[in-house]
Order: C-alpha cells, then structure tokens, then sequence
C-alpha cells in the first residue's frame, strides 16, 4: 500500500469512526447513560484514532491547501476529542436521586458520592407537583416535573425561588456546570398489596401536609375510630413498604405532599400505606463536553475538505502530484539522453 492509499483509508475509517461517536454521544445526551462511553467501546475506537493520527502526522508534510487545510482540522479536531473524554473521566460525574414531591418542604442542595463525600450543586432544586398523562390502554403518555431552582441569596445568606422549569424527558435544565435530566417516577402503588376483587376498595387520603396532616385527615373520618391501624411508609430505595408503628407520630416524619391507601384487613385491623411520588433526576457535570463537540465539528469539517470538497474538483492528492512531477522529471532526462 503506497502513502496515497493509506491517507485515503485512513480518512474512511476516522470518518466512519467519528460517525459512530457522534450518534453516541447524542444518544448519551438524550438518555443521560454515561456508560456507553465507558470501557472497551471507547477504548477501542480512540486506540484505532491514535495509532492512524500518529501515522498521519509523521507521514504528512506540511502546506496551505484545501487538502491539508482539512487534514489540519482532522487532527486537531481527534485530540480534542481525546481531551475532552479525559476532562470528563478526570473531573466530570454522573449522579442519580430519588427526589420526591415535596410542595411544603426545603430544597436539595447537593448529593452524597458513594465515597460518602458530598458533590455541591451549587443551586437548590424541589420538586413542587409531577403530572402524569395516560393512554386510554393504561400506559404513560407523559410525565413532567414542575421543579423550582433556588438561588443562594448573599444578603440574607439564605435560598431564594430564582425560577420554576417544567422539566420533560429528553428536555435536560442547565446549571452552574450540571445537567439535569428526568428519567423515571415512582409512586409506591407497583408495590401496594393487590386488592382481592371480594374485599373493600381501599380508601385514599392525600394533602400537602405531610404524613401527620394525611393520618389526621384519615382519623377525622371516624372510620378507624377503635381500631388497631398499621402504618407502612415506602422507600424509593428498596422500592418496598415497611411497616413503622401503629400510631400517627409513625407518620409524621413523611414530608410534603403524602397520599396514604388504606386497606380493611377484614378483622377489625386496618393497614395504612403512606407513599410520595419520587422522581429519578440524573445530575451529570462533564467539563469536557463542548470540546468533544469542537473537536468533532473540526473533524467533520477537515473530512468534508478531504474527501468531498477537493474530490468533487477531481484533482490529485498532493503526494500523487509529487510523484507526477518527478515521473516526468525522469522521463525529461531519458529523451535527452536519448533513452526511451
């Protein structure tokens, strides 16, 4: 293979790669799953970039055509990208919470790493209401968050409501270098006991006011009066109830909007299954991503200088056009020697 074959799949195979980086990349963006990027895939396809760059480099000699213009971008562009990966494993993390729906309740404000260290947002987040659409068949339609974002106020040192967002799937929110993304909810009724079709219809109670507000509204009905009712509240976490006393203080520490379903044991007992809607937010900081994306529109465009620009005025690559020069440099010299 002569030096002109080997530049030209060498631009096939970076462009196909970057290609493949590029689909990625946005897949990453709109699914908020880092992993992707992670482990052999990525390893593999950087290691192929860097063995062809270094190749390119050593190889090239350097001018200011369109074609080593583009070739000039192609490889600026790959090890931005090379960078712009490493700032992200260097200094970027993706974090994940169960944030509930907490009208009355104070705003997160950072989230513990599994080190135990704490990553500072810098801001403060709640959640005040989660609406969910459905399809007549039962499915989820839609699902949004109406989230509030709190600003460190320096004259009173404390948080102040900068702005409401209604954050959606696929539709992140942008702040102070964090990304948000909703991925999930959960109610806690995946994990509610199923109803047998001969016994009541459990009864619902909900409020803003937190578990005791809800327990009191249940109790003001009269309808447990004299009667043993066992207190169950849901854990995002391990996605289960446990059961936490048979009395309304149990409760109390159930924050912002609660709703408890209560079942008739059919023995005079009743059981009682306090839940919040939780919301799964992905918080991910990559101080990386706009040079990857520099990177790749460079790539992109040093491609597009190569192979489509230059290729479509149907001209030589330079080192063809060397050798053109000195083919008939030789064959001067042989007709006035008077060689063939």
């Amino acid at each position: 293979m002569n030096l002109a074959q080997f530049h030209k799949w060498s631009y096939i195979i970076m462009g196909a790669l970057t290609l493949i980086m590029v689909i990625a990349v946005i897949a990453v963006s709109a699914s908020g799953d880092n992993d992707l990027l992670k482990g052999p895939f990525t390893a593999a396809i950087l290691g192929v970039y860097l063995v062809i760059q270094i190749a390119c480099i050593i190889l090239m000699k350097p001018s200011l055509s369109i074609y080593k213009v583009g070739f000039y971008l192609l490889h600026i562009g790959l090890p931005l990208i090379l960078f712009g990966l490493f700032l992200f494993e260097a200094m970027g993390e993706t974090l994940s919470a169960n944030v509930p729906e907490n009208s009355t309740g104070s705003a997160y404000t950072r989230l513990q790493r599994e080190d135990g260290s704490f990553a500072e947002f810098g801001f403060g987040i709640r959640l005040n209401q989660f609406t969910v659409e459905k399809y007549e068949s039962g499915g989820d339609s839609y699902y949004g968050a109406n989230i509030s974002i709190f600003e460190e106020n320096e004259r009173t040192g404390g948080m102040t409501n900068s702005e409401n967002i209604m954050l959606e799937v696929n539709k992140t929110y942008r702040n102070n270098g964090w990304k948000i993304y909703l991925m999930s909810y959960d109610n806690g009724s995946a994990a509610l006991p199923i109803t047998d079709i001969s016994s009541p219809l459990p009864e619902t109670y909900t409020s803003v006011g937190g578990g005791g507000q809800v327990a009191a509204i249940m109790m003001s009905t009269g309808k447990y009066d004299n009667a043993t009712v066992n207190f169950f509240v849901y854990n995002a976490q391990s996605g289960a109830y446990a059961f936490v006393g048979n009395n309304l203080s149990a409760v109390a520490g159930v924050e912002g909007k609660c709703t408890a379903t209560v079942y008739d044991n059919g023995d005079g007992t009743f059981s009682a299954y306090f839940s919040q809607t939780y919301v799964n937010l992905l918080f991910k900081r990559d101080p990386g991503e706009y040079v990857v994306l520099v990177g790749m529109v460079m790539t992109l465009i040093g491609v597009i200088l190569m192979c489509i620009i230059r290729g479509k005025k149907g001209s030589k690559s330079d080192d063809d056009s060397n050798e053109d020069k000195q083919r008939k440099s030789r064959h001067g010299k042989r007709r006035k020697e008077g060689k063939c």
